[in-house]
Protein backbone atom coordinates (compact mmCIF):
# COMPACT_ATOMS: atom_id res chain seq x y z
CA UNK A 1 0.00 0.00 0.00
CA UNK A 2 0.94 3.29 -0.65
CA UNK A 3 -0.13 6.32 1.61
CA UNK A 4 0.57 10.09 1.20
CA UNK A 5 0.30 12.20 4.53
CA UNK A 6 -0.44 15.75 5.45
CA UNK A 7 -0.34 17.62 8.24
CA UNK A 8 -2.28 21.19 8.20
CA UNK A 9 -2.49 23.46 11.25
CA UNK A 10 -5.86 25.64 11.16
CA UNK A 11 -4.99 29.70 11.65
CA UNK A 12 -6.73 31.85 13.73
CA UNK A 13 -7.84 35.47 11.48
CA UNK A 14 -4.72 37.28 12.69
CA UNK A 15 -2.74 33.96 11.39
CA UNK A 16 -1.55 32.37 14.57
CA UNK A 17 -1.75 28.48 14.69
CA UNK A 18 -5.14 27.18 16.78
CA UNK A 19 -3.14 25.05 19.59
CA UNK A 20 -6.00 22.24 19.41
CA UNK A 21 -6.83 21.72 16.01
CA UNK A 22 -4.32 20.38 14.33
CA UNK A 23 -5.24 17.67 11.52
CA UNK A 24 -3.51 14.99 10.39
CA UNK A 25 -4.39 13.57 6.60
CA UNK A 26 -3.55 10.59 4.76
CA UNK A 27 -4.45 8.88 2.02
CA UNK A 28 -4.09 5.27 1.82
CA UNK A 29 -4.17 3.67 -1.39
CA UNK A 30 -4.07 -0.32 -2.20
CA UNK A 31 -2.03 -2.50 -3.87
CA UNK A 32 -2.94 -1.64 -7.77
CA UNK A 33 -3.67 1.81 -7.20
CA UNK A 34 -7.73 1.32 -7.67
CA UNK A 35 -9.07 1.43 -4.27
CA UNK A 36 -8.32 5.10 -1.40
CA UNK A 37 -9.05 5.67 1.44
CA UNK A 38 -9.28 9.42 3.45
CA UNK A 39 -8.31 9.90 7.04
CA UNK A 40 -8.55 12.59 8.91
CA UNK A 41 -6.91 12.43 12.09
CA UNK A 42 -6.70 8.39 12.34
CA UNK A 43 -10.16 7.97 11.12
CA UNK A 44 -11.60 6.79 7.67
CA UNK A 45 -13.21 9.90 6.46
CA UNK A 46 -13.92 8.35 2.51
CA UNK A 47 -13.20 5.19 0.64
CA UNK A 48 -13.30 5.19 -3.33
CA UNK A 49 -11.76 4.89 -6.39
CA UNK A 50 -10.85 8.45 -5.95
CA UNK A 51 -9.97 11.04 -3.22
CA UNK A 52 -10.19 14.72 -5.06
CA UNK A 53 -8.57 18.09 -3.53
CA UNK A 54 -12.23 18.94 -3.43
CA UNK A 55 -13.17 15.70 -0.86
CA UNK A 56 -9.85 16.97 1.34
CA UNK A 57 -10.86 20.22 1.51
CA UNK A 58 -14.47 19.78 2.19
CA UNK A 59 -14.36 17.31 5.16
CA UNK A 60 -10.90 19.63 6.57
CA UNK A 61 -13.65 22.32 6.33
CA UNK A 62 -15.55 21.07 9.37
CA UNK A 63 -12.56 21.77 11.82
CA UNK A 64 -10.89 24.43 10.17
CA UNK A 65 -14.10 27.04 8.96
CA UNK A 66 -11.91 29.36 8.12
CA UNK A 67 -10.05 27.43 4.84
CA UNK A 68 -11.43 28.63 1.76
CA UNK A 69 -11.54 26.34 -1.77
CA UNK A 70 -12.53 26.46 -4.87
CA UNK A 71 -12.71 24.24 -8.23
CA UNK A 72 -12.50 25.43 -11.25
CA UNK A 73 -12.47 23.80 -14.97
CA UNK A 74 -11.77 25.37 -17.89
CA UNK A 75 -12.02 23.71 -21.73
CA UNK A 76 -8.69 23.36 -23.72
CA UNK A 77 -9.55 26.46 -25.96
CA UNK A 78 -9.99 28.55 -22.58
CA UNK A 79 -6.52 27.31 -21.01
CA UNK A 80 -4.44 27.87 -23.92
CA UNK A 81 -6.42 31.47 -24.36
CA UNK A 82 -5.43 32.42 -20.70
CA UNK A 83 -2.23 30.57 -20.24
CA UNK A 84 -0.99 29.09 -23.46
CA UNK A 85 0.82 25.92 -22.38
CA UNK A 86 1.44 26.26 -19.08
CA UNK A 87 -0.07 26.71 -15.48
CA UNK A 88 0.19 30.24 -14.48
CA UNK A 89 2.64 30.70 -11.39
CA UNK A 90 -0.17 32.56 -9.70
CA UNK A 91 -4.22 31.83 -9.58
CA UNK A 92 -6.95 33.85 -7.78
CA UNK A 93 -9.98 32.96 -9.38
CA UNK A 94 -11.58 34.29 -12.39
CA UNK A 95 -12.80 37.76 -12.53
CA UNK A 96 -16.57 38.51 -13.34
Amino acid sequence: MVGIRFLIVCLTSEGKPVKSNKITISILTAPGGDWKGLYINGELIKEDHDISAADVIENIKVLCPNIKFSEHEVDDATFEEQWGQAFPERFDGFSS
